[in-house]
């Protein structure tokens, strides 16, 4: 069987963000910005996915908002998360696993204003059962 080559112009979306959202051994998210570990919500903002699963699972109440009928358990929407926390050069330095999670608030876009110099920010705000990790940047398993 041929070995695929390995292509070094490879975009990766997430390699300027500081903040790496992973599950499933797949990065999913990226972000510049996060709030501190405190046992409060964690917020992320000015990030990026490209991922349909991790967008489907920041829409997870609104699911259950748009049936009453359908009945609900915050299981069906808790995730384990590991954040990477990356050093100047991008490559992990911390990994925190953040313990059965679920998104609160999300923002996809801020308000547009054609006449103002904004950025677009996605604010993602996780309620979290607490976290563990911080010491290198292979998580606890």
């Amino acid at each position: 069987m041929p070995q695929p080559t390995v292509n070094p112009q490879r975009f990766d979306p997430y390699r300027n963000f500081k903040f790496r959202l992973s599950w499933d051994g797949r990065c999913v998210a990226g972000a510049s910005k996060m709030s501190g570990f405190d046992r409060k919500a964690i917020t992320l903002e000015r990030g990026v996915t490209h991922d349909p699963e991790f967008e489907r699972w920041t829409h997870g109440l609104e699911a259950f908002d748009a049936d009453p009928t359908r009945e609900f358990s915050l299981e069906d929407i808790r995730r384990e998360l590991i954040v990477e926390v990356c050093d100047e050069a991008g490559i992990p330095a911390l990994a925190y696993r953040i313990r059965r999670c679920w998104v609160s608030e999300y923002q996809s876009l801020p308000d547009l204003d054609a006449d103002a110099n904004a950025v677009a920010i996605v604010k993602l705000t996780l309620q979290n059962d607490g976290w563990e990790g911080g010491a290198s940047a292979d998580p606890p398993r």
